[in-house]
């Protein structure tokens, strides 16, 4: 209000309290016009019907731990598929953690129980499920159809849901779909894959940040900044608490400017890339395990400001 000679604040917040009333106005209205599906949803009895006794049962828990110890083995050692979903699901149960490895695990039984080949159709992108070059899917991992054929002695045959449904149009397999329903799940798909492209390059990008900076306060050089530092009068005066607090914030100065740095990246890209509450937290963890690197492996502090309080 003191500090600008010719803005008015009060005009520019009442026009901005006309719009949010505005805003709120049109949104209760749509809210009003939204339809309901309780009690009866129609949509929800014809996917039931769809589904009605083409579903496989589920595995008993002894079985689920079996699979949960195999999964954290091929996660370790990044044998798809699923890996991927490691850091983004580490606190999710276990079920959930680990779902790709059981929807895999279910597909080579039911292989093996049918004594056919399998297609699956799925619209998970990760690097986990296809092999990628350049950011561009050429087709299915290698080792997921080694090891099918290896399990069951059959084929399968994986599919992104477009593709599926353009080659099930050529052969003429079921009904025919319209082309503006394959153009419409295409699109959605393109979007996602650009997405992944910029997460993954975004990821790539705070990696080599890290590493740089990780470098650099490990060096010979940021060793002798520190011993040139504690050679200064100004510091000779410094009491031995003040200078403790001194080395503590260099030797925590380059995490700290990550995430303030980092936390300014993700809001300024959340403004043409809204990223999910689950996405930004699986970019805050990645760059703190990053950032955890540091702790492991921290620079020696013989010859520093701090083993010198006295000079």
């Amino acid at each position: 209000h003191k500090k600008h000679s010719t803005i008015e604040v009060d005009k520019i917040k009442e026009s901005i309290q006309k719009s949010f009333e505005s805003i709120y106005s049109e949104i209760e209205g749509l809210s009003k016009s939204h339809p309901t599906y309780e009690p009866i949803d129609k949509i929800k009895d014809e996917l039931t019907k769809l589904f009605d006794g083409k579903i496989g049962k589920p595995y008993p828990k002894e079985k689920l731990n079996d699979l949960f110890k195999e999964g954290q083995a091929r996660y370790d050692n990044e044998i798809p598929p699923g890996y991927k979903d490691r850091s983004s699901k580490k606190d999710s149960p276990k079920q959930s953690l680990y779902g790709d490895i059981i929807l895999w695990k279910q597909i080579i039984d039911k292989a093996k129980a049918d004594n056919m080949p399998i297609i699956l159709v799925t619209d998970d992108l990760k690097d986990d499920w296809w092999d990628k070059f350049k950011g561009e899917t050429q087709g299915p991992r290698k080792e997921l159809l080694r090891e099918f054929l290896d399990e069951t002695g059959q084929r399968i045959y994986i599919y992104q849901a477009d593709k599926f449904l353009e080659y099930a149009n050529k052969l003429k397999i079921g009904k025919t779909i319209r082309e503006e329903a394959i153009k419409e799940i295409r699109d959605v798909r393109i979007k996602d894959e650009q997405r992944l492209k910029e997460l993954s390059y975004f990821s790539e990008s705070i990696k080599k940040r890290i590493e740089t900076r990780q470098n650099y306060f490990e060096s010979e050089e940021f060793k002798k900044m520190l011993d040139r530092l504690s050679e200064q009068k100004e510091t000779r005066r410094l009491d031995p608490e003040t200078l403790k607090r001194i080395q503590d914030n260099l030797d925590n100065h380059w995490t700290r400017a990550l995430k303030f740095n980092y936390s300014d990246v993700i809001d300024n890209l959340a403004v043409s890339y809204p990223f999910t509450d689950q996405q930004r937290v699986g970019i805050q963890r990645m760059i703190e395990t990053y950032a955890n690197k540091k702790s492991d492996n921290k620079p020696t502090r013989e010859g520093t400001i701090e083993d010198k309080p006295n000079e």
